[in-house]
């Protein structure tokens, strides 16, 4: 096979993305959590409101139900918000492609840095001389300014797929975290200077400190720490914690997952996450069985603020305090007072409801153990939209970024950003709390996949899939294809599951609109041309992959009994590397073992008979969809 044809096929494969969760034998591509039977109508009730809005504390203008794909809106990821030393607040505004800088002083926007459709800014940091670089996940670049004279703004390219910046101040240099693994380490000016792949996936914020370099990832919520020659010292993560369950009155973990959002405090590393619980004791025909019967009255995913002392002898990390926000749907962003005494939480929610809580460490101690959130109040906030990110001014004012209409709330005081609308009621439900404190972004933030495998009474181990990369053309959806439509899959999920009111079918289309508008993961950098075209030919020759992950999302939307306990719906294997673990029960931690008998056979695929150097180019080859 050429490296034309290579060429050409992963190509077809990106016209239309969605991200895998590796071999025959998972779903097709779309669900949070369980295949069940089909499930009997439920009377909703005499609660139940028409208007689906009402029903869920939503923003009005979600009963529209409209959509524009070409507005290309980002999902919400938080950290858009930085407070610079001279103390010019820099917002970026992922909706309108605009990075703004504000006067704390004045509370006017004194500038604009205006960005191509699609750019999606998000992270922030500021170098020593007060120059400002912000990430451009949507590009693959920094652009870098002087907050003074934004219109002298410059772009300068990056990985691919970059997520997290910080400002290493001992090296005057800008480290970027990126999806793939690999940190790009940049002069203040851009110039590229290195590129290291720090040997683990999925990076997210990135905080040198004193030497000492600490990136998280994303959906395992792990810090994992880097000496000053970018050497892995350690790792660490939140603490499991054991809640009881209501339904059979044993004990469930809460694991910890998704770290949102990692701030330094002083001596502390603060990261907002989830915990989602490790099993599910009630039986899937329990109705809103994802949203109840924990102790602490949480669903299966809560939102929960951790610290983490950094000890000053050896900057190693210690665990420190660990608390649940239960009122908090989608915890995307947290900031802490410049004196420390106020921590404050972002819930990406619309409408009616708080979407931002806020806290005295003082108080906390009466309430880490049970950790629930009696100690925690609602913040301030616009009326008409929830709050995406959230910081403290100098003089410990808070401050709310707000969606749309784009706005500042400083204080109490709304300051409006202009520009125009960029509302969708599809990114809305995605985002907003289905009535039980769990969001579609709770088990797919930003439209992915929270990297775990569920345990549901009567059914195998069953992994969460990702939703991002185009998934219209993956009917039918469910693990096992059992689900012909979006809008049975929302019967299942959203209202019967998540506890959620009936959709109509104007919501169940603006949500399967914006959903399905979401870009895959970009294929990965670097890579050895001469394994990836070896592995390409083993791919749709002899390993018979290529029977199943065929087309243009490299499936052919079927089921099959791969001999892994049932039969699954073909996923697509673009992305797959992404996804980590894979299988439908998450069998394979890596791609390689993806090919060991425990973890698939000859009934998927054909690669018992391929050596570790064939299997290795297939893995090298996967590493490129």
């Amino acid at each position: 096979m050429t490296r034309e044809h290579t060429r050409r096929m992963k190509k077809a494969g990106r016209a239309g993305r969605i991200t895998v969760l590796g071999g025959a034998v998972l779903s097709g591509a779309f669900l949070a959590a369980c295949p069940t039977p089909p499930a009997p109508v439920i009377d909703p009730g005499p609660g139940f409101r028409s208007d689906l809005a009402s029903s869920l504390s939503l923003d009005p203008r979600t009963d529209e139900a409209s959509t524009n794909p070409r507005l290309n809106l980002p999902p919400i990821t938080g950290g858009t918000l930085y407070v610079t030393e001279r103390n010019a607040l820099v917002v970026s505004d992922p909706d309108r492609a605009r990075v703004l800088v504000v006067d704390l002083v004045t509370r006017r926007v004194m500038g604009e840095v205006s960005l191509p459709n699609g750019a999606f800014p998000a992270r922030i940091a500021e170098d020593a001389d007060g120059g400002v670089h912000v990430v451009l996940r949507g590009l693959g670049e920094v652009v870098s300014f002087d907050p003074r004279h934004p219109e002298g703004a410059q772009r300068h390219e990056v990985c691919a797929a970059p997520r997290g910046i910080g400002y290493d101040a001992e090296a005057d240099v800008l480290r970027v975290g990126c999806t793939d693994g690999s940190l790009d380490t940049l002069s203040t000016d851009g110039t590229l200077v290195s590129r290291v792949q720090l040997g683990v996936d999925d990076l997210r914020d990135v905080l040198p400190i004193g030497g000492r370099l600490y990136v998280t990832t994303f959906r395992s919520a792990e810090i994992h720490t880097f000496d000053r020659d970018l050497q892995p010292i350690s790792s660490t993560a939140p603490e499991t914690r054991p809640d009881s369950a209501f339904f059979d009155g044993s004990t469930v973990n809460f694991l910890p997952e998704v770290a949102w959002r990692t701030v330094v405090h002083g001596s502390s590393l603060v990261m907002v996450h989830q915990r989602g619980a490790e099993r599910v004791s009630a039986a899937p025909t329990t109705p809103a069985y994802y949203g109840n019967g924990f102790g602490c009255g949480s669903g299966v995913v809560e939102s929960v603020v951790t610290t983490f002392e950094v000890d000053p002898r050896d900057g190693e990390l210690r665990p420190g305090q660990h608390f649940s926000v239960q009122s908090a749907t989608l915890p995307v962003d947290i900031g802490v007072s410049p004196t420390g005494d106020v921590v404050m939480v972002s819930a990406a929610e619309q409408g009616s409801m708080p979407s931002a809580y806020r806290v005295d460490p003082d108080e906390l101690a009466m309430y880490a153990s049970p950790p629930c959130d009696q100690a925690w109040t609602a913040v301030p906030e616009h009326p008409t939209g929830g709050a995406i990110a959230v910081a403290f001014g100098p003089n410990g004012e808070s401050i709310l970024q707000m969606r749309d209409p784009a706005a500042l709330v400083i204080g109490g005081t709304t300051i409006p950003l202009g520009g125009e609308s960029r509302f969708d009621s599809g990114h809305a439900l995605f985002h907003g709390n289905a009535g039980l404190g769990l969001a579609c972004a709770s088990c797919h933030p930003e439209g992915g996949d929270d990297g775990r495998v569920w345990e549901f009474p009567g059914f195998p181990p069953l992994r969460t899939p990702a939703m991002h990369g185009g998934i219209a053309s993956t009917a039918p959806f469910h693990w096992t294809g059992d689900m012909p439509s979006m809008s049975a899959l929302m019967n299942e999920v959203f209202e019967r599951r998540m506890g959620g009111p009936t959709m109509l079918q104007r919501h169940e289309d603006a949500l399967a609109g914006w959903v399905d508008q979401l870009p895959g993961s970009p294929p990965r950098e670097g890579l050895d041309a001469d394994a990836v075209d070896r592995g390409a030919r083993l791919f749709w020759g002899e390993a018979e992959c290529a029977s199943c992950h065929t087309g243009g999302m490299l499936t052919d939307n079927r089921s099959y009994d791969v001999g892994t306990n049932g039969t699954f719906q073909v996923p697509s294997l673009v992305g797959v590397s992404y996804r980590l673990p894979v299988m439908h029960d998450g069998c394979a931690e890596t791609l390689r073992q993806r090919f060991d008998p425990s973890c698939g056979g000859d009934r998927h695929g054909r690669t018992s008979h391929l050596n570790e150097g064939q299997l290795g180019d297939l893995v090298t080859y996967l590493q490129t969809l």
